[in-house]
């Protein structure tokens, strides 16, 4: 895993190269932060995903986008972890937005019934919902 934590410094996190199994990079700033994710998430690293997502949390984060759009595999646990971060965000009147998913993401995310509330970002300045 290469996970970078920094402020928001031009909003772009550089990886020095490819995604091991998986990268997660977090850049914070005034109240929001984002969530890259590269590689492929699954079962032996989604831990490290809802650790990044509970402690913005906890550190008073209201806004947070988990930018999804490196991925080249996501399994059931990942997508339990980003919708449960949702649901606790949603719980506290905050928001978690899923940028640039691909489309076996998108699928995924029809599987959970409280998807459809779940805010996707397609492009840059679009949004929809799945």
């Amino acid at each position: 895993m290469f996970l970078i934590k920094e402020p928001l410094s031009g909003g772009v996190v550089r990886r020095p190269h490819p995604p091991e199994i998986v990268d997660i990079g977090v850049v914070c700033d005034d109240g929001a932060a984002v969530i890259s994710i590269a590689g492929e998430l699954d079962v032996s690293n989604s831990g490290w995903l809802y650790e990044c997502l509970h402690d913005a949390i906890d550190a008073g984060i209201s806004q947070i986008v988990v930018d999804v759009g490196d991925l080249t595999f996501m399994d059931s646990t990942g997508l339990a972890v980003i919708v449960g971060a949702y649901k606790r965000m949603k719980a506290n009147g905050d928001t978690l937005t899923v940028r640039s998913p691909p489309p076996f993401v998108v699928r995924l995310f029809h599987v959970f019934d409280d998807v459809p509330h779940l805010m996707i970002q397609a492009k840059a300045g679009s949004r929809s919902r799945p």
